[in-house]
């Protein structure tokens, strides 16, 4: 534990790292840890860029074509 502090206090000592508190609503890995309701779960996909696709197979489409 020690080592492991020191180096991360070097490190925002040297500005190479900045460390700030964020708020459990804003931290994106919940989605991933936590069972999510709908509004939450759509707040956590939104954040990560996810879209939905449009049908099943319709990515495939294009691949079969070529």
């Amino acid at each position: 534990m020690a080592t492991r502090y020191h180096f991360t206090q070097e490190l925002v000592s040297n500005g190479i790292i900045e460390l700030r508190w964020i708020g459990t609503k804003e931290m994106v890995a919940d989605g991933l840890t936590k069972g999510l309701s709908r509004v939450p779960h759509e707040s956590f996909v939104r954040m990560l860029g996810m879209v939905d696709a449009p049908r099943q197979g319709a990515c495939w489409k294009g691949l079969r074509e070529q």
